[in-house]
């Protein structure tokens, strides 16, 4: 027969739990407003529909949360990255076709064309969801304990640290 826990631990996992589902949603939807303009500009929508979360458990347990990006764009644009300098040229008998900058002409270029190495500084969208909302994320989470602790410990005093 398996041991019972405290009341305590039983209630400490409940309020964790739903406080996990909170604040996933409201990281989530930072991380979401953060690819849709406020940090990066969405065009084709694939980055933010390649948005995954999920509650992270250990057991029985929900430890957190946690929030990953599917598509490879996604942790360029939050780690920052170089495309190094390089040459292309056309298949022998073709031309390469761009498409001009100001007036969205057709160029065609016959000979090899080199490309300088370009430098793209990180935009995290997902660790500044993260550390926008953390003062709410405490906040809520105090409340949480406080409601829920003190509704069956009135005499208890509860300490929270979030490192």
């Amino acid at each position: 027969m398996p041991a019972k826990l405290p009341e305590q631990q039983v209630i400490w996992r409940q309020v964790l739990k739903d406080w996990a589902k909170r604040s996933k949603k409201v990281v989530l939807d930072e991380v979401k407003a953060n690819v849709r303009g406020k940090v990066l500009k969405s065009r084709t929508g694939r980055l933010l529909r390649s948005l995954r979360s999920k509650l992270e458990r250990t057991g029985a347990e929900t430890d957190g949360f946690s929030i990953a990006v599917g598509a490879l764009h996604g942790i360029a644009w939050e780690k920052g990255f170089t495309i190094p300098r390089r040459t292309i040229s056309p298949v022998r008998g073709k031309a390469l076709k761009f498409i001009g900058r100001g007036d969205g002409s057709v160029v065609f270029v016959r000979g090899p064309i080199n490309i300088p190495r370009v430098v793209m500084k990180a935009r995290p969208f997902i660790s500044k969801a993260g550390k926008d909302k953390k003062t709410f994320l405490e906040k809520d989470l105090k409340r949480s304990v406080e409601t829920v602790f003190k509704r069956s410990f009135p005499d208890l005093t509860v300490t929270i640290t979030v490192a």
